[in-house]
């Protein structure tokens, strides 16, 4: 993808596009990467890597302080990628990117293509692409969790071994590239069974983030 057909004298004044049956401003523009002044299946070359990360990595840094005590969960992955294909069959996602379509107002400053009316035909900017087909390398606080273990001499008083007062937090952030709703739901498409690679973004749903709290107490 090199930008956005930015007019109609734009569009014919670039390679012809056989990608979908009409071509509109603000349509994903492609490299014409044979040099024929088509753009077609010829142009299709190698993107991205594939829905499997090839590295999967974590870390758990944990530090205590007399009787404080502070622990976290970090996990990633990298060198992965994720589609985040608009499907338009019941299953449709939305993202922030949207507001920023492509109008003849907004052109200079687009971040997505433009919103097209279905009788215009089939769509060439959702065809798997360089722009829809992001890095979903991701890092996620998976956990974090602090607490106080209170001090031996009260518990003694009161005959109890021990008292820990705690707060934990489960999927707290995630900071990733990938523009998409979760980075880590977009991929592993093939192993999950759906229909095929690079898909499987229709389907996400948001994290869930928990928050709990409690006593942890030895007799």
């Amino acid at each position: 993808v090199i930008g956005f057909y930015q007019s109609l004298d734009d569009i014919k004044n670039s390679p012809e596009s056989r990608v979908a049956s009409q071509v509109i401003p603000g349509d994903l523009k492609f490299r014409d990467v044979n040099g024929d002044n088509i753009i077609d299946d010829q142009d299709r070359v190698p993107i991205g890597y594939a829905d499997l990360p090839r590295n999967v990595f974590g870390f758990e840094p944990s530090v205590g302080w007399k009787r404080f005590n502070l622990s976290a969960l970090f996990q990633g992955a990298n060198k992965v990628s994720a589609n985040v294909q608009f499907d338009g069959n019941g299953r449709n996602q939305y993202y922030i990117q949207m507001i920023d379509r492509w109008t003849p107002e907004t052109a200079a400053t687009a971040k997505w293509p433009v919103i097209r009316p279905s009788s215009t035909g089939s769509n060439p900017s959702y065809v798997t692409n360089s722009f829809l087909l992001q890095n979903s390398s991701y890092i996620k606080l998976r956990n974090v969790e602090f607490s106080y273990t209170l001090p031996t001499t009260l518990m003694k008083k009161i005959r109890i071994e021990s008292i820990r007062l705690y707060a934990n937090a489960q999927n707290i952030a995630t900071w990733t590239k990938f523009v998409g709703l979760d980075p880590e739901n977009a991929i592993s498409t093939a192993v999950n069974g759906d229909q095929g690679f690079f898909n499987n973004a229709v389907f996400s749903y948001p994290v869930t983030k928990v928050f709990n709290f409690g006593a942890s107490i030895q007799f």
